[in-house]
């Protein structure tokens, strides 16, 4: 299996209609000249770690609630059966999530830098995630006032993916992040250079053509979500998407961490398919209300069923 050919484009000098049609082609891209500084990455990286590496209960003082949106600790990869349906095989994985950081209430007490170093990058990442929407926006013409509640007044968030080093050969079928699209409007993802990892499913592919993704050291990987996929009718797909062990694990298996950043539009908007996307693509798909689907895509997620976790990938 090679390494899958995602378009590499330098968002200083790429056009609108560039990015658009990678994601058209590619559900993704590689995205260089971002402007997040790769120090301030790093710091992203190594704060998260040492968050992680406390003692579980430590970390269980900014557990998730359990209601509403995730946000705090979710300790998913123990197979916690608050948040596993029986009888599903968990993927392994943890991870700290958050929302509208400016008022998050969940921080933990250590690392005590952790509050300042993620708010900087989440504030970078909505920057560049607004901009990636109004260019695609201007490219396919979506409708000007629908357009604010997504750079305006964006609902977004950030999360740090941690999958913990093993000393046993993962479950038979197990693997560390189970296919799925992300429900948001798009996502802005960075890795470590660990092993074992991303891997995509490019639109109109079989079901079974899964492609790794190597990220480049100055690069992030913009995915859009299904509330995308939904604004431009499928124009653009949503990017399905899974995280699997090294193609040789055995028993003993290192540690791979992720960062992940999520825009939706604003939480009380209705995504109506565009117009000019339906005359592209045929009969308009149905409305999606924000809130809802966010909160319908977390239950699907937390109940481990692959197919329900595919929300906007049919072909």
């Amino acid at each position: 299996m090679t390494a899958a050919t995602v378009p590499v484009l330098d968002l200083a000098t790429t056009s609108a209609g560039e990015l658009t049609q990678a994601l058209i082609d590619w559900s993704c891209v590689l995205l260089t000249g971002h402007g997040i500084p790769e120090e301030l990455q790093q710091e992203l990286a190594d704060v998260s770690a040492e968050f992680f590496d406390l003692p579980e209960q430590e970390k269980a003082k900014v557990r998730s609630p359990g209601e509403g949106l995730w946000q705090g600790w979710v300790p998913i990869y123990r197979g916690d059966p608050d948040l596993v349906e029986p009888g599903v095989v968990p993927d392994l994985v943890e991870w700290f999530q958050g929302y509208e950081f400016e008022s998050f209430g969940l921080w933990p007490e250590r690392p005590a830098r952790m509050r300042s170093v993620w708010l900087a990058v989440f504030l970078l990442f909505r920057d560049l995630s607004t901009r990636v929407i109004d260019m695609v926006a201007a490219e396919l013409d979506l409708p000007r006032e629908d357009v604010a509640a997504w750079t305006e007044r964006p609902y977004c968030g950030l999360a740090a993916n941690n999958y913990p080093a093993r000393n046993q050969a993962p479950l038979p079928g197990q693997v560390r992040f189970s296919p799925h699209t992300d429900e948001d409007g798009i996502t802005i993802l960075t890795a470590r250079k660990d092993p074992g990892g991303l891997q995509i499913r490019r639109p109109h592919t079989p079901e079974d053509d899964w492609l790794p993704v190597v990220l480049p050291p100055d690069a992030v990987f913009i995915q859009p979500g299904d509330l995308l996929a939904r604004w431009t009718n499928r124009v653009i797909h949503a990017n399905e998407h899974r995280v699997v062990y090294p193609p040789d694990a055995g028993a003993t298996i290192p540690r791979r961490q992720s960062a992940i950043f999520y825009l939706d539009p604003a939480r009380d908007t209705t995504v109506t398919p565009a117009p000019n996307c339906v005359a592209r693509t045929g009969e308009a798909l149905p409305p999606l209300q924000v809130a809802e689907y966010i909160m319908r895509g977390q239950k699907v997620l937390s109940s481990g069923d692959e197919q329900a976790r595919l929300g906007d990938t049919k072909d």
